[in-house]
Order: C-alpha cells, then structure tokens, then sequence
C-alpha cells in the first residue's frame, strides 16, 4: 500500500516513526507543519504554489459522463493548458494555482487514507471535484458521473471498471454488488473510506 511505502520512505529519510494509519492520523494533528512536509516530499509536490498537473503521471485522464455521452481529457493536455470545451468548475482547477498545503492535503487524502493507485479508475458520484482531481496527477483515471441516476451510474461504474467509487451511502448501497472491481468507497458527505478489498 502507498502507506507501508511512505512509512518506509520516513524511516529512510529520518522521519518519524509511524505504524498504522491511526499513528499517522496522530502525528498529523500533533506535528501538522513535519506531517505536511513528509507528505509533500514523498508524493513530489512543490514548496511553492504550482498548478495541479505540472508533471502528472502518464495514463491520468479526466472522464466526463453528461447525459448519454463520454468525453476524455488526457492529464498532459490539461497539463498544457488544453481546456477547451471542459466544465467552468474542472477548468478552474487545472488552471489555478494551488498552495502547497492544498496538495499535500490532497495527496494526503487520496494516496495514504485512499491507498489511490496509478490504476485506479474513479468514479466520483458527487460534485466534489476537489480533492479527487489530485488523482490525474498519479496517473489514474478520474470518472465524474455525478448528475446520474442510480441505474445508470451502476452501468458506468461497471463500464469504467471503477476500482475507486465516491459517492454517498445511499448510492454505494445500491451498487456495491454490481461491481466486482471496487476496492475503496469513500463517502464524500463523512468523508468515511472503506476499503472494501
């Protein structure tokens, strides 16, 4: 998991000395300046403000589902400014600049409490662009599908191979049996992340 590698990595570098998720939690709220720090080094965010996708990962892409129709953004055109016919909300994000804090949360949130994966394929059932457009980033794919009803986001998140799912309690209900390939549920309401595999 990406926490076992960044326990690692903080016994390599110095850091501190933390066991499970809980520990890390701990440490965050005792140390939020060190803990920030770590996470920013390890996950290869600047100190200084930056856009989102200055270097993503190779295979990040942006996957709109609106009405009956797929759109695709690779993340190195995004990364290059390329933003035609995206959602005002999406360009926002990928032209902004981002304080480093924002993306060390980000990073926190997704690699070490979501174990998020260059593979992952997200579907996001919920209008919370922020944090998750992180995981362009990392190289996974991001599937905002969010103005769908429960039927039809079942056949998308089987379609899209979801392995991650960002959605409430009463949508995940009703659709974790549907997909086999979910591994982590998060529910952006609580911000709760079950890992499901």
């Amino acid at each position: 998991t990406n926490l076992w590698a960044y326990r690692h990595w903080l016994r390599a570098t110095g850091g501190a000395a933390i066991g499970t998720l809980d520990e890390w939690r701990a440490w965050a709220q005792a140390e939020p300046t060190r803990c920030a720090a770590s996470v920013r080094a390890f996950a290869g965010v600047p100190e200084r403000p930056s856009r989102l996708l200055v270097r993503p990962a190779p295979g990040g892409e942006l996957v709109l589902r609106e009405g009956g129709g797929r759109q695709s953004w690779p993340a190195e055109r995004l990364a290059r400014g390329e933003l035609n016919g995206l959602p005002a909300a999406w360009s926002a994000i990928f032209a902004a600049v981002h304080a480093p804090e924002a993306l060390s949360a980000a990073a926190s949130l997704l690699l070490l409490e979501a174990d998020l994966r260059p593979d992952d394929r997200v579907v996001l059932a919920s209008e919370a662009a922020w944090p998750w457009a992180y995981a362009l980033r990392e190289g996974a794919v991001l599937v905002a599908a969010s103005a769908h009803a429960t039927e039809i986001l079942k056949q998308i998140v089987e379609g899209e191979n979801a392995t991650i799912l960002v959605a409430s309690d009463a949508i995940f209900a009703r659709i974790q049996m549907v997909c086999r390939s979910l591994r982590v549920w998060v529910d952006p309401v609580s911000a709760k992340i079950t890992m499901l595999d």
